[in-house]
């Protein structure tokens, strides 16, 4: 087991189990030892983009179709900043009883256990986001250096000198960046700038020097792109 770390819909996609409108769904009652059969049915207009979670388990209409996986610490933050609503008449299924998917109750049972540890981490981390902060686009992760994997209080704010960024994301990693885009990013997603945050030192005879020249060159690189 480990912590899950979800940083687009596309990841929570791979992740789900996937439904399409009128499936059957068979689904196991391990407390009766039974398996009975349900019928998956959504509106693919109306009910387009939305979500409802229900005991820990989540499920959300994307591109008609259905999804359903245990709610892990970030998927609605994704979900929100993509402009999901969240809708308390979906159903959700394998949110009561115990339930679990037949064909699949051997990676249910994983996903579960991996949320609650996921969950747990990551719960501590959470009540120090600014209110609102939802994540930022990937891209502008993949052109940063995780600097440290150190969980702090600082999550959600940013700084910055003259020559870099650092940010603490929610993932409760601290990352590096020499692109400038990436303050309004943050700024746009409710991420707070604190001046007290220290920017670390890189010296040219260490191998942090190297990181920023490697950060600047992803920026140049990119500009050119």
């Amino acid at each position: 087991m480990g912590t899950t770390v979800f940083r687009s819909i596309e990841e929570v996609m791979e992740k789900s189990l996937l439904y399409w409108n009128g499936a059957e769904v068979m689904i196991y009652l391990p407390k009766e030892d039974i398996i009975k059969t349900d019928t998956i049915v959504f509106d693919p207009k109306k009910d387009a983009n939305t979500y409802n979670v229900v005991n820990n388990v989540i499920a959300f209409i994307a591109d008609s179709k259905y999804y359903v996986i245990p709610n892990f610490f970030g998927i609605q933050l994704i979900l929100d900043g993509l402009g999901f609503q969240s809708d308390k008449g979906l159903r959700v299924l394998f949110s009561t009883d115990f339930a679990v998917p037949e064909k699949f109750e051997e990676r249910w049972v994983k996903l579960k256990r991996d949320m609650i540890e996921t969950n747990h981490v990551f719960s501590r981390q959470f009540k120090h986001m600014p209110d609102g902060a939802t994540p930022i686009d990937e891209k502008f992760l993949d052109l940063s250096y995780v600097y440290s994997t150190r969980f702090t209080e600082h999550v959600g704010k940013y700084n910055y000198d003259a020559k870099l960024i650092v940010f603490y994301y929610y993932d409760g990693k601290i990352y590096l960046t020499g692109n400038w885009a990436i303050i309004k990013e943050l700024a746009s997603h409710g991420f707070v700038r604190d001046k007290s945050l220290e920017i670390p030192v890189l010296g040219l005879w260490t191998s942090d020097f190297w990181v920023r020249i490697l950060l600047r060159l992803i920026c140049l690189n990119r500009q050119k792109a």
